[in-house]
This record gives C-alpha cells, sequence and structure tokens, in this order.
C-alpha cells in the first residue's frame, strides 16, 4: 500500500497536479466546517512537546493552538488525515492524547479519521469519535493535586455490554492511575481509579532506615539498599495483555512502567481498584553499573513466533553507564530474558551492553529543550535507538541487530542526526534491514538502514559506489544524485545517511548550494552533443534540460531526506529559497526565449548590450552564453527598455516597441510567480510559511497570502 501511494504521488508530481488537500482533510474533522485546511499549516519548526506518535496504529499528530492534526506514520505529510477542533481555553501536551483506532479506508464510503481521547491538564476529557467531539467534565475519583503528563489506551472497558475504555494516566508526581470512559447512548461517563501503589508492601524509605537502624548496620552503607528499596516514580509504560502467573488470574491487562531508577509490572482487575504491584526492580540489578547507572528506555520483544520453539520474551533495555572498551560514560543497550511475567527479568550475569551513543544529558535539563533524552524501538530482529547528542538538538542514531542467543547484540555505525527527534519507527522495505521513519520538528524523514553482520563481504551493497571516508560532501551529494535519478533511491537514502554521519550538516549544506549554482548555469552548447544543431534549438533545449534537470533536483532532496536531515542548520532557508530560485530563474528564461523567436534581431542586439562586450562580437556565441547562464536572466529585462528609446522619436514603432517590451516584462514575472507556485504544490514544506501578521486578511474579498515565501530576487532594484 505505501508502494502504491508513493507511486501515486510521483504521478500526481510529474503532471503538475497537486491532491485535493481540502477534501482530503475535511472528512471526519469536527468543528473546521468551512475552515481552511492551508490556514492549519504548521509555521516554523514543530515543538517537541506538541507532538506525539503511535508506531503500531501508524499515527502521529500535532497540538497545534486549538487545533488537534493527526497523520499517517509513513505517509505524506500535508494534509493532515484528520483534523479535530479542541475546547477553548484548554492545556493540552501531546502526550495526554491517547489514539483509538487507526486511519481507516472504507472503499467507496471514504476514509475514516482515527478516533481519539483527550486528557486536559485540569483532568477534564475529550473524547473524538465518528468526526464528533464529546467533552466530559473532571471524573469522580480523580486524585487531587495531580496533573496528567501521559495517557495511553489500555483495553476495553469490562462491564459486560459495555462500550468503552480503560485508560492509563501517568501524573506529573510519576504516579498511575486508570480512567475508565464508557458511552450511555448519546452520553459519556467518566471514572477514575485510586492511585496505583509504588513499592509492595514493606518497602519505601522509612521501612529501610527501620531495618538499618534494627539490624545495626552502617547507613553509609545503605546506599545500595535505598536504590533497591526506593518507590517507583513512573516516566513511561507499556500496556501488555493480562499475565498467565499465579495470582493474578481475571486480570484485566498488564502494565510494564519504569523510571530512571527502577521498573515494574502491574496486574490491573477488572475493576476500578488499583493496580497490583507484581515485582520491582532496580536497573543495576539487572545490568552491571554503579550508583550513577540510568534507565532510558525499555522495549519488549519476543522471539521469532515461526519457530517450533515457545517463544520467549525479553527485554531491551537502554541505559547510560561505561563503554566496556574505552570506560567512558556511554549509552548501553542489554537484552535480558523474561522467562515468567510474574518475576523480574533475568540479570545480565558476565556481560555488558553494547555502546550505542555517548551518554546523553540528565532529564529535564535546559539543552534538551523539552525533547528526549533516548529513544529506542525495535521490529522483527532489529531495533534503533537514538540518544542527544550535545546542546544543539543532535541525536546519534545506531542500527542493533538482535542475534542469537538473546544476550547478543550487534551494533551498527552510529550516525549523527543534525535536528531534534521526536519519534522513531521500525519497519521492513525492500532489501534494507528497516526503514526508519524519524520524526523532527521540520517533518518526517525515512532512513533506509542495514542490520550489522548482514552487508556483503566487499562492504558495500549490490550497486552501490564504493565511498571511502575521505570523500568530500560534493563526492557524496553527486553520487547521491546520480543513485537517485537512475531509480536508486534506498540506496541514495543509504548514503545520505552516512554521508552526514560523516561530514556534518554544515559541509553538506555548502554542497547543495555549490550543486544547485552548478545545475542552474552549467552550459555545455559547446559540446559534441549540440554539434551541427542550430542556436535557437540548441538554446531552447538546453533551457528545457535546465528546467528538467533542477526540479528532479528538488525531488531528490526532499525524497532522501537531505532537507530533514539539516535540522536548524544555520541558512538552510536561503538554501531552500535558492533552490527554488533557482527554477524560478529557468522559467522566467524559457519564457524570455519564447519572445525571442517573435523578435530575434531586438533580442540578439539586448543580449550583447546586457552582456556588456563591446565591438562586433559573435552574436550566436553570445546568445548561447547569455541562455546557459540563466542566474543573470534579469539583466536583459534593462536592455529591452532601451530598445524603444533607440527608435526615431515620434514614430509607430516606438508605441509598439513598448508595447512589446511590456509583455515581455510582464511575462517574464509571470512566469516566476508561476513556477514558484508550482513549487509550492509539488513541494509543499521547501519554503517558509509567511509569519502571521502578514497573512491576516480583514475583507473576504482580499487576495489570499502567498503559501510559501521564495527568495527577493523579483523585488531586486534591477528587475
Amino acid at each position: 500500500a505505501f508502494d502504491l501511494l508513493r507511486n501515486w504521488q510521483r504521478r500526481a508530481r510529474q503532471a503538475g497536479q497537486a491532491p485535493d488537500t481540502t477534501e482530503v482533510a475535511s472528512r471526519g474533522s469536527a468543528g473546521h466546517e468551512g475552515k481552511s485546511v492551508d490556514a492549519l499549516r504548521p509555521r516554523g519548526p514543530l515543538r517537541a512537546g506538541a507532538v506525539g506518535t503511535d508506531a503500531r496504529l501508524g499515527l502521529w499528530w500535532l497540538v497545534q493552538e486549538s487545533d488537534l492534526l493527526f497523520f499517517t506514520l509513513p505517509g505524506p505529510q500535508w494534509p493532515p488525515c484528520s483534523v479535530l477542533a479542541l475546547p477553548e481555553e484548554v492545556s493540552l501536551s501531546a502526550r495526554c492524547v491517547a489514539p483509538l483506532t487507526g486511519y481507516v479506508q472504507q472503499g467507496a464510503h471514504g476514509p475514516r479519521g482515527p478516533s481519539a481521547v483527550a486528557v486536559f491538564a485540569d483532568m477534564r476529557a475529550a473524547i473524538f469519535s465518528q468526526g464528533q467531539r464529546a467533552d466530559l467534565p473532571r471524573p469522580a475519583g480523580a486524585p487531587l493535586g495531580q496533573a496528567p503528563v501521559f495517557v495511553q489506551s489500555a483495553a476495553a472497558h469490562p462491564a459486560p455490554g459495555a462500550v468503552g475504555v480503560v485508560l492509563v494516566v501517568g501524573t506529573q508526581g510519576g504516579r498511575l492511575f486508570s480512567l475508565f470512559l464508557r458511552q450511555n447512548g448519546k452520553e459519556f461517563q467518566a471514572e477514575a481509579g485510586a492511585l496505583w501503589p509504588t513499592a509492595r508492601d514493606g518497602g519505601g524509605i522509612c521501612s529501610l532506615f527501620k531495618r538499618v537502624r534494627r539490624s545495626g548496620a552502617d547507613v553509609s552503607d545503605a546506599s545500595s539498599a535505598l536504590i533497591e528499596d526506593m518507590p517507583l516514580q513512573a516516566n513511561s509504560i507499556e500496556v501488555l495483555p493480562a499475565p498467565h502467573a499465579a495470582g493474578t488470574s481475571g486480570a484485566l491487562f498488564a502494565v510494564l512502567a519504569w523510571s530512571e531508577e527502577r521498573l515494574a509490572l502491574y496486574a490491573h482487575p477488572r475493576s476500578t481498584a488499583p493496580a497490583d504491584l507484581l515485582w520491582s526492580a532496580s536497573i543495576t540489578q539487572l545490568v552491571a553499573g554503579g550508583p550513577s547507572t540510568r534507565l532510558l528506555s525499555v522495549c519488549i520483544c519476543a522471539g521469532d513466533e515461526a519457530d517450533a520453539k515457545p517463544v520467549e520474551e525479553s527485554l531491551l533495555l537502554l541505559y547510560t553507564g561505561e563503554d566496556p572498551q574505552t570506560s567512558t560514560p556511554s549509552s548501553l543497550l542489554a537484552r535480558v530474558s523474561w522467562p515468567s511475567r510474574g518475576s523480574p527479568p533475568q540479570a545480565l550475569s558476565g556481560r555488558r551492553g553494547v555502546t550505542v551513543g555517548p551518554c546523553p544529558s540528565p532529564p529535564h535539563q535546559p539543552q534538551l529543550n523539552g525533547f528526549s533524552a533516548a529513544l529506542l524501538t525495535t521490529f522483527g530482529d532489529g531495533a534503533v535507538t537514538a540518544v542527544h547528542v550535545g546542546k544543539n538538538d543532535r541525536y546519534a542514531m545506531c542500527m542493533v541487530r538482535l542475534a542469537e542467543p538473546p544476550a547478543a547484540l550487534r551494533a551498527g555505525e552510529q550516525q549523527v542526526v543534525e535536528s531534534g527527534i521526536i519519534g522513531l519507527s521500525l519497519m521492513p522495505e525492500g532489501g534494507a534491514a528497516g526503514l526508519v521513519q524519524v520524526l523532527t520538528p521540520h517533518g518526517l524523514m525515512s532512513c533506509p538502514q542495514d542490520a550489522p553482520g548482514r552487508s556483503s563481504k566487499g562492504g558495500a551493497q549490490d550497486g552501490e559506489p564504493q565511498m571511502k571516508s575521505h570523500s568530500s560532501p560534493d563526492a557524496f551529494l553527486q553520487v547521491m544524485h546520480e543513485l537517485f535519478a537512475t531509480g536508486r533511491q534506498e540506496q541514495s537514502m543509504s548514503l545520505c545517511s552516512r554521508a552526514f554521519s560523516q561530514h556534518g550538516a554544515q559541509a553538506m549544506l555548502a554542497a547543495v548550494e555549490i550543486r544547485t549554482k552548478q545545475l542552474l548555469d552549467a552550459s555545455d552548447t559547446e559540446g559534441p552533443r549540440w554539434s551541427g544543431v542550430s542556436t535557437d534549438a540548441a538554446t531552447r533545449h538546453l533551457l528545457f534540460d535546465k528546467a528538467r534537470d533542477l526540479e528532479q533536483w528538488l525531488c531528490f532532496l526532499d525524497q532522501v531526506g537531505v532537507w530533514m536531515r539539516m535540522g536548524g542548520a544555520p541558512n538552510i532557508v536561503v538554501a531552500q529559497q535558492n533552490a527554488a530560485e533557482a527554477c524560478e530563474r529557468v522559467a522566467a528564461a524559457l519564457r524570455l526565449r519564447e519572445f525571442h523567436d517573435k523578435a530575434p534581431d531586438v533580442f540578439a542586439s539586448s543580449i550583447h548590450h546586457a552582456l556588456q562586450e563591446g565591438g562586433s562580437g559573435d552574436a550566436e556565441g553570445e546568445i548561447k552564453r547569455f541562455y546557459g547562464r540563466p542566474s543573470a536572466c534579469e539583466r536583459l529585462l534593462s536592455s529591452l527598455a532601451e530598445y524603444p528609446r533607440s527608435l526615431p522619436l515620434g514614430s509607430g514603432q516606438s508605441s509598439d516597441a513598448v508595447l512589446f517590451v511590456a509583455r515581455a516584462a510582464s511575462a517574464f514575472l509571470d512566469a516566476a510567480v508561476e513556477r514558484r507556485k508550482q513549487i509550492l504544490i509539488n513541494h509543499p514544506t521547501l519554503l517558509p510559511p509567511p509569519a502571521p501578521e502578514h497573512i491576516r486578511r480583514y475583507l473576504p474579498d482580499a487576495v489570499p497570502p502567498p503559501a510559501g515565501l521564495g527568495s527577493g530576487w523579483l523585488a531586486t532594484t534591477s528587475i
């Protein structure tokens, strides 16, 4: 289905047509009748706290002012598959949105947008179902003094014949409780359960010091025991089916919760009573680490279901520790066996995890800018980690292969992404081990990865050029472009990630600008290809080739993810505007070339003066040089403006010349503006949107604001 969607998008671009964005986004929207979808387009980078993801349902969403926008993962970045209106004067975090269903295509009935539940900061809730919104007051039994931080859907309502859902809510204090939502006719009811326990009976700090005092042990030796008995303050959770352990019969679902110090498993009963804490274990019990070891993320992975052997679950633990080889603080990934859910996972005896990146900054630090310190996702026998690096929202990504036995891991090469990462999703595609969907503040980026240990002995994939580590950014970019032009997009994307990891965003950005100028002004009209071809035909087809190559260049930069990997690099907006300007200049030069055929003598003389060449030069050579370098095509306008003045005063030819020059100048501007509009249709995220104060209109018939801001070359003094 993704291949069909991608092919359809390519055909739409080639045909110069855009999908009907208004129709797609209007279906399943609540409270947006008559509201333009383009007015909802995000302005500027996305905020980390305003974006949430759910890889299982294939969705990501954006909380923007009073709107909730849903997008498919993977899928087109615009328009949204559903737009939902939030109540007025509410505060909502993206982590407090729990999607219940995904985006469904219903054939002749059209698509159906996702259903979701949103829990606001004051514990009020909103239910979105089939395009309708139901607002609920603060539920009965909601804990006092607690604000929600994250919400996840867990199970259907346990009452017989009831239509509803059970949510798990995490609070700022690290506590958990369940929220039961039920539909009665056209009305909804909400009921909150009690807070879940944070430690087993006899645990906690108070009981710890009681045991230390009774045993007479030294208080200084109690630091390790303090970590073991510390209550859980959950940062994140994962919902699991009900366990089959003893004493959990009749449980509705299970929840694996973790903090920086420990992780625990809960079993929730089929009522509003608090969940039972089955076990709790610290990270130092499971991996070899010290008091500074922090648990960053947890992911559950099962064995190969195709095997005849029983499937044994295991846990992937992403934590901070010392690199086994360099003894420097790093991020490590370990796989621990979990044979029974009724007991903690087995400790990683005698081994340490594999290094997947540097040690990230502690949470809630200013340098994180609201982003997660680390992310972890898995699919099949592969896993991908992303660890925050430095102070500039950079992340180090690493592909890890889950080899046998369960404790064996093979880490690949670390790749630095010059952008903040909001979400990760791993899925198989083609011959690559996995296609990583990376959600950044600048949009969705696809990163094909090769699993460690699967590449050929030659070190490169079939058909992929060998790139040495000291290759220049220009060489990388040229090979990537050639691979894309020949239909090998996956190899181009793989090489792109390697180039950015080796040279960084700033060097690649400079290479992009150089390549754009080369495509704009490259001229081979003197080569053997044009031997025996007239000047008129050569210049005309040369401009056609430039227009085709530059459009392919924009598609390459967009689809391979070059702009995404730039992140928030300085001057990226200027580089994007320059790439669009190159296409606009070629379109304007093509329009001038059409007028050239109507008055060849006039244009030949004007080109001669525009090139500022004195004497009697080669007219055909001047024409080829001028149209071969559209970067200065506006110089011809000032030369054409002098043409009417060269005619006898008061003659009829003067007025005709003025009208001719006016038509040529107007056509020049129209061609550039039309090309910019076409670029915004084919590449909606290329140019930055205007500021809010520039899009406000007070009259109903006012000219609509531009969808994107290009460069200012059309407003220069020469034009």
